[in-house]
C-alpha cells in the first residue's frame, strides 16, 4: 500500500514510530476531533496534569491501589501520562462506551477522542485545561517503506496533482472583468484589499483581467471593480487550478529520499 486516507490518532496510536514509517503529506481539513483527558467534573480542584499528578498519588496512598484509566488509546496514554510524570495509574482498556466507565465505576477518569465535548459533559464529566493529548482530523499519508519506483513516483505525481488542483480550486472563485481604467495600481490595490491573485499576469491591453479570489471576498471585490469603472463582473466556481510546482509531490519526494533511521515495516499499518 502506498497511500491512505487516515485520522492522524489511529496512525500515532498504533504506531509508536510513525515518523519513521508514515509521511504525513496534508492535513484534509474534516474528521476533527481531539484525544482528551476526561475526568469527573465533581473533581473541582483539578484543573491539570501536575493536579492530576497529585491526586494520583493521594488516591494510591489511600486506597492501596492506583487510579484506573479507561482507554482504547493505549499507547497515547502511556506516552502522554510519563511525559508529564505521572506513574500512579493503570489503564483499563475500553472497547465500548469509555465515556460511561467513570459513572459505571469501572475507571476514575478516561482518555478518549472528542468534537464538542457534548457527550463528555453529558457523562459529568471535563476536559484537563492542559490534557489535550492530539488534535487530529483526517490525513492524507504515505509508506516510507512501499516501493516508490520511479513509475511509482510518476504516478503518486499525477494523483497529487489533482488533489493540489482540486485544493486550490476549492480556495478560490474565478472573477473576470474588463474596462478601460484596469492598470497594475489597480490590480495591486485588490490583490491587497481582497488577497486576490492574477494566475494569467495583469490586465490585457483591452482592459481583460482574469483573477482567483477567495470566495468569502468576491462581492466585495466585485464592488471595488465597479467602483473603478467596471461595467459588469462575472464571478464562477473554479474546477481544478494547476500550478507548476506542487507542493505536496515535492513532500513525499522529500521525504522519500531523506536517510532512514532504520528498517522500517512493509506494512502501512
Amino acid at each position: 500500500m502506498h497511500f491512505g486516507l487516515t485520522g492522524e490518532d489511529l496512525v500515532r496510536e498504533q504506531i509508536a514510530d510513525a515518523e519513521e514509517r508514515i509521511i504525513f503529506i496534508d492535513r484534509l481539513g474534516f474528521g476533527h476531533a481531539n484525544v482528551v483527558v476526561a475526568v469527573p467534573q465533581a473533581w473541582i480542584d483539578v484543573r491539570s496534569m501536575a493536579d492530576l499528578d497529585d491526586v494520583a498519588t493521594a488516591f494510591r496512598i489511600k486506597h492501596e491501589r492506583k487510579m484506573r484509566v479507561a482507554t482504547k488509546y493505549i499507547n497515547l496514554t502511556r506516552n502522554f501520562f510519563s511525559a508529564h510524570g505521572i506513574a500512579d495509574y493503570r489503564i483499563v482498556e475500553s472497547a465500548g462506551a469509555t465515556e460511561a466507565a467513570p459513572a459505571a465505576g469501572t475507571a476514575e477518569l478516561i482518555v478518549d477522542i472528542t468534537t464538542t465535548g457534548a457527550t463528555l459533559a453529558a457523562n459529568a464529566l471535563k476536559v484537563i485545561d492542559d490534557g489535550v493529548i492530539l488534535r487530529s482530523q483526517a490525513n492524507l499519508v504515505a509508506a516510507r517503506a512501499a516501493n516508490w519506483s520511479t513509475a511509482q513516483r510518476d504516478t503518486a505525481r499525477l494523483i497529487l496533482d489533482r488533489i493540489a488542483a482540486q485544493q486550490r480550486a476549492a480556495a478560490h472563485h474565478e472573477v473576470r472583468t474588463r474596462f478601460a481604467g484596469l492598470n497594475e495600481a489597480l490590480l495591486a490595490a485588490a490583490k491587497e484589499k481582497f488577497g486576490v491573485a492574477a494566475p494569467f499576469g495583469g490586465p490585457t491591453s483591452s482592459g481583460m483581467l482574469t483573477l482567483h479570489c477567495p470566495p468569502d471576498q468576491v462581492h466585495g471585490l466585485a464592488n471595488f471593480l465597479r467602483q473603478h469603472g467596471a461595467e459588469a463582473v462575472s464571478v464562477g466556481p473554479l474546477d481544478y487550478v494547476y500550478s507548476r510546482d506542487n507542493a505536496l509531490f515535492s513532500k513525499l519526494a522529500a521525504e522519500l529520499d531523506r536517510p532512514a533511521d532504520g528498517d522500517c515495516a512493509g506494512a502501512l499499518f
